[in-house]
């Protein structure tokens, strides 16, 4: 659309310059006029007028001095008597520049003083008004051209003799481009073109005038939108020569180009919402306008415009992240995942810089060249989302239940590309920098497993149908692994740097076992031999494993692996059924033989740690049971240590270290006495207490290997603690007068248990100390 506008305008100015042109030839009186008040000077300048305008030096270096110097030779350049002249070796860009400082900018201050004072105003209102009929489309003879507005956009075109062109409406409306300078007419400075509103082109400069003026500067793009590109900067207006009103080669430099606008800055993508939602992408950045092409210079005396710079790509928006997980449900096994966090939007090409202006045609060959504009800096691109974090696993109910496994975490998202700078306008102009590629996003952590519940404790009970009736023990629930981290997003571009992995979630740990159970006799209130086993320890749950690291880039750096999750604990293993409050206790085979109780639980396993950079600790074995109610029973074997997780090396060396092994449990007590009441026998007639042979103590648990590293490796799990054999003493009336408490023959203690291995690696771990081994205490 404002291409479009601009051609047309472009259409009327020509026809404009024609009729300006045709009310020129038509005006001559007016014309000699003119150069009278504004070439006499110039002719033949008496010295005492030269002194008054302080401007004798000035015409010395023109050779303008001799008085026989006609006015039609000022435009033999021959005719000057400046050696090289003719050549163009004289009127390089330092003259040039020297001309701006030295006469034409005072000359021109002079001219807007005299234009903006009161009795300059008034003198100028009558000339004006005097040559109205022939300034048709100039502000009239001496004046500055009214500025552009939202109605008539351009600006209005400066005086005849002297006066500036007006500037250019910048726009404040999307899309629309910002108004043309007016065009200067005989001495004066063509108008800066206005700012084009958002997405839209500035305006160009207007030209200098038709004698000495510069042009003016273009104006600048207009930013991006969501919708729209950034405009292009106008291109700066050129010399009066651009006029051609008297065809003698006007002097003055041309405008620069304006600015090309910044692109739009990509959106955010939205973060995840619901059960687990996925991040949204981020959304690319707009493209950049390009720079404005500097106007020419006067091909006599004048410097060409600067291009004008390309715009900033816009950058890319970042990825949103996604949503954590939801709590899990029973039918799920309470596990919600993290979703993927979205990706990052890619940045924008920076605009083109403006090329410089030329130095004019046909003229000086010294005539100096406008730089060309720098390139646009080009959009970088967009982080891309974090993972959601994975939820924990859901708390379980009940005796015994398994724990929940967490939710893994959710991958992060890929950054954005950047996008190139813009292109330099020609020679000596930058390239403008490349924009700097998104990161991926990081990875949701997972979930920690929920906590296994513990087993249900035996209730001695009453055998045949009696009430209450004995309930068994049941073994302690088994811990669930925790959910594993997320991957890092892989980095965009060609420098993008890869998100860091998710830490992997802990592994629970395992319910302890119920202690046990014996079935009662109604009739005698004695124990029958009917003993409900304790319930065993649950495992401990697996670590979840580190999330993988993103792929940086070709030039970006990789992500960082997450952190392995550690193991949970095994639980600890029940105790042996209390039967201190009953009649008798009845053994299999009389005095001297081994408990009925048989031995205490079992401590669980301890779970083992996840994998990742650093490789998560092992969980520790559970305890045995133990018998210290006099039961006769062996102590239970203490849980092995979990292995530590393995140590994964990152991209740039760091990492990879394994994680420890996690120690044994100790192994539970024996008794080698058995209670009973006194002064009760069994109903088999052996012996209701007394002392009981080759009881051992549980065994301790081994330690669990240390995990194996690519840097170094992990330490072994110490071996568990062998467990002892007791007699306990439960009082004066609390065991069989006959055998009183003299307890058993050929008793030992647990055996120790073994520390874990080290892990291997280039500097290995420590192995685990081996547990000690349990006594027979007195």
């Amino acid at each position: 659309m404002a291409q479009i506008r601009r051609g047309i305008q472009n259409t009327q100015r020509v026809a404009r310059d024609a009729r300006r042109r045709d009310r020129a030839v038509g005006a001559a009186a007016s014309v000699g006029a003119f150069l009278a008040f504004g070439m006499a000077p110039l002719a033949a300048a008496p010295s005492a007028q030269a002194d008054d305008f302080g401007l004798d030096a000035f015409w010395d270096v023109f050779g303008f001095g001799d008085s026989n110097t006609s006015g039609f030779d000022l435009f033999d350049v021959s005719a000057w008597g400046v050696p090289g002249a003719a050549d163009g070796g004289l009127f390089d860009a330092d003259f040039a520049q020297m001309w701006q400082d030295s006469f034409y900018l005072p000359l021109h201050d002079m001219m807007q003083d005299w234009i903006n004072s009161d009795f300059g105003s008034s003198v100028n209102g009558v000339v004006n008004q005097l040559f109205a009929p022939f300034t048709d489309g100039f502000c009239g003879m001496i004046c500055n051209g009214a500025d552009g507005t939202e109605t008539s956009v351009d600006g209005q075109a400066g005086g005849l003799w002297f006066g500036d062109g007006g500037s250019g409406w910048s726009s404040n409306l999307e899309g629309v481009a910002g108004g043309n300078g007016g065009h200067a007419g005989g001495i004066g400075n063509g108008g800066d073109g206005g700012v084009g509103g958002l997405g839209a082109d500035g305006g160009n400069g207007g030209h200098g005038g038709e004698m000495w003026g510069n042009g003016g500067d273009g104006g600048a793009g207009g930013n991006g939108t969501a919708t729209l590109d950034a405009g292009n900067g106008g291109n700066g207006g050129s010399s009066g020569q651009a006029q051609d009103f008297f065809g003698m080669g006007a002097w003055g430099n041309g405008g620069n180009g304006g600015a090309g606008g910044a692109g739009w800055t990509g959106t955010n993508g939205s973060a995840g919402s619901g059960s687990g939602g996925a991040g949204g992408d981020g959304v690319a950045g707009g493209n950049a306008g390009n720079g404005g092409v500097g106007g020419e210079g006067s091909s006599y005396v004048g410097i060409g415009g600067n291009g004008g710079a390309g715009g900033v790509g816009g950058a890319g928006g970042n990825g949103g992240n996604g949503a954590a997980g939801d709590g899990g449900t029973f039918a799920n096994n309470g596990s919600g995942d993290g979703a993927i966090g979205g990706n990052g939007g890619n940045g924008a090409v920076g605009g083109k810089g403006g090329v410089g202006g030329a130095a004019g045609n046909g003229g000086s060959a010294n005539g100096t060249v406008g730089a060309n504009g720098d390139g646009g800096v080009g959009g970088s691109g967009g982080r891309g989302g974090d993972g959601g974090t994975g939820a924990d696993g859901l708390a379980v109910n009940g005796v015994g239940a398994n724990g929940s496994a967490g939710g893994d975490g959710g991958a992060g998202g890929n950054g954005g590309a950047a996008a190139a700078g813009g292109a330099a306008g020609g020679a000596g102009a930058n390239v403008g920098a490349a924009g700097v590629d998104g990161d991926g996003g990081n990875g949701g952590n997972g979930g920690n497993a929920s906590a296994a519940t513990n087993g249900r404790d035996g209730v001695n009970g009453y055998r045949d149908g009696g009430s209450p009736a004995d309930i068994s023990a049941t073994s302690g629930g088994n811990g669930a692994s925790g959910g594993s981290g997320g991957a890092g997003g892989n980095g965009g571009g060609n420098a993008g740097n890869g998100g860091n992995g998710g830490v992997g979630g802990a592994g629970s740990d395992g319910g302890n076992g119920g202690h046990g159970s014996a079935s009662i006799h109604p009739a005698t209130d004695s124990v029958h031999g009917l003993y409900n086993a304790p319930g065993n320890g649950g495992s401990g749950g697996a670590g979840g494993n580190g999330g993988a690291a993103g792929s940086g880039a070709a030039n970006g750096n990789d992500g960082l692996i997450g952190a392995g999750g550690n193991g949970g604990n095994g639980g600890t293993g029940g105790d042996i059924a209390d039967v201190t409050g009953h009649a008798s206790v009845e053994g299999p085979d009389g005095a001297g033989t081994m408990g009925p109780q048989g031995s205490a639980g079992t401590g669980g396993v301890g779970g083992a740690g996840g994998s990742g950079a650093t490789g998560g600790t092992g969980g520790n074995g559970g305890s045995g049971g133990s018998d210290p109610n006099a039961g006769g029973a062996h102590g239970g074997d203490g849980g092995a240590g979990g292995a530590g997780g393995a140590g994964l090396a990152n991209a740039d060396g760091s990492g990879g270290v394994g994680g420890d092994g996690g120690s044994g449990g100790n192994g539970g007590n024996g008794s080698n006495i058995r209670w009973g009441d006194p002064d009760w026998n069994t109903t088999s007639n052996d012996s209701s207490s007394g002392p009981i042979d080759n009881v051992h103590g549980g065994a301790g648990g081994n330690g669990g290997a240390g995990g194996a590293g690519d840097n170094a490796g992990g330490n072994g799990g110490n071996g568990g603690n062998g467990g002892d054999v007791t007699t306990p003493h439960l009082g004066d009336d609390g065991l069989n007068g006959g055998a009183g408490d003299t307890p058993g023959t050929g008793s030992t203690g647990g055996a120790a248990g073994t520390g874990g291995a080290a892990g291997t690696g280039p500097d290995a771990g420590s192995a685990g100390q081996d547990g000690a081994p349990g006594v027979v205490v007195p």
